[in-house]
């Protein structure tokens, strides 16, 4: 008994020694700011580029997909890097490699001149423009949107404004409606409007790092957490290079509007607007009952930064049959990027599968003076998808391969 205990005793200790190199190692390249491993993004083309404005359309073989296309929308203030972080916890990737034509809106970095650009100059002039190219590029009439924290308040602002516009599917992902169920952050933004909009009018826009600084203060236990989880696994190579990706990504912030701001703080989460059907978008007030299309709601379980209560409030105000709401593993960005957002990819694919077919044109007549019957208007309904587990991609190579950026 004596000596089994030694012999665990001493390779626990031989354990720990090992560890201690590698912490010593890791450490040194995070100090130095040695990259530990390369980011790989899903390769794309620019569809569009414009200031403020890019629309990319990832690499497939299958661009002739039977699916609907599907456009990423990220929220304002960071890189829509976030949507393609890494190979295995890439939403981009997932999406391909089940043969979706996926797009994504890069709103780019606002400048002082652009102090007057607000949320309806966003949704109109850039993910309104981007359902459009997408729908003259791929000969589809509807798309499905994805959007992203305040991405997911876009393409609620877009379905619910314009019904026309062809959105057949809707996903959010912990995307605030009802800011009452938040009443710390309106109590903390009645703090705070004052100062960061005297700072925006002055310099036509919330600086990066001002934006980053509010970023955090909204998960005061994380800025104490993070960093003891990092030295507790610093021996862990895999896990201080994900470390790094997130942390150079959470650093790299953008700056929001003047415009987007007073918004934001004043008509969304002060007097919650949205929510209360008052908020208004290039002079028309929106209702999200006007919502057309087949609606997916996604919080995570653990998101501090905004409760699932929030997310979940939206199905208030939908009046469509298909509407569903859902809790999937992770915090904020946990449920894009974290050990258990396996779940959100799956998720996101099971449901649009079933809502993403698209049928075939008709063929045309062998006689030249018989014309096809036109097709015109859409779908009144669209089907309901019951839970089932993920379908497997095909084996073929769909340009889901990386490569090194």
């Amino acid at each position: 008994m004596l000596t089994q205990l030694s012999e665990l005793l001493l390779t626990l200790l031989r354990d720990e020694a090992a560890r201690g190199v590698l912490r010593t190692v890791n450490g040194a390249r995070l100090l130095t700011g040695q990259p530990l491993v390369v980011p790989e993004r899903a390769p794309f083309r620019l569809v569009t580029e414009q200031r403020m404005y890019k629309l990319r359309r990832y690499l497939s073989r299958r661009r002739n997909s039977r699916r609907t296309p599907v456009l990423l929308v990220p929220p304002l203030m960071v890189q829509p890097e976030i949507l393609d972080l890494r190979p295995e916890v890439s939403l981009v990737r997932t999406l391909l490699a089940h043969h979706y034509d996926v797009f994504l809106v890069d709103f780019g970095s606002p400048k002082r001149r652009d102090r007057d650009f607000k949320l309806d100059d966003y949704v109109t002039k850039r993910v309104r423009r981007a359902v459009r190219k997408i729908r003259q590029v791929t000969g589809q009439r509807e798309v499905s949107v994805i959007g992203y924290c305040m991405g997911g308040i876009f393409a609620n602002l877009l379905a619910a404004r314009y019904p026309e516009e062809g959105v057949r599917n809707v996903i959010s992902i912990g995307a605030p409606t009802d800011f009452s169920t938040l009443p710390g952050y309106q109590a903390l933004a009645q703090v705070v409007e004052q100062p960061l909009m005297a700072l925006a009018e002055k310099y036509g826009q919330i600086p990066a790092g001002v934006c980053r600084t509010v970023f955090n203060l909204c998960q005061p236990v994380k800025l104490v957490t993070r960093p003891l989880r990092l030295l507790w696994n610093l021996w862990d190579t895999e896990y201080v290079a994900r470390h790094q990706v997130m942390s150079r990504w959470v650093e790299d912030f953008v700056p929001l509007t003047a415009g987007v701001c007073r918004q934001f703080f004043h008509e969304l989460l002060c007097e919650n607007r949205l929510y209360e059907g008052t908020f208004q978008l290039n002079g028309e007030t929106v209702d999200l009952g006007r919502i057309q299309a087949s609606y997916l709601a996604l919080a995570g379980d653990q998101d501090h930064l905004i409760a699932p209560a929030c997310v979940e409030s939206v199905l208030d105000r939908l009046t469509v049959a298909d509407a569903t709401f859902e809790l999937v593993p992770g915090g904020h960005l946990g449920v894009l990027v974290g050990t258990g957002s396996d779940r959100l990819r799956e998720t996101v694919v099971d449901w649009l599968h079933e809502r993403s077919v698209v049928a075939r044109p008709a063929r045309r007549a062998r006689r030249a003076h018989t014309q096809p019957q036109a097709v015109t208007g859409r779908k009144a309904t669209h089907s309901q998808a019951p839970p089932g587990r993920l379908r497997s991609p095909a084996k073929e190579n769909d340009g889901a391969n990386p490569i090194k950026v």
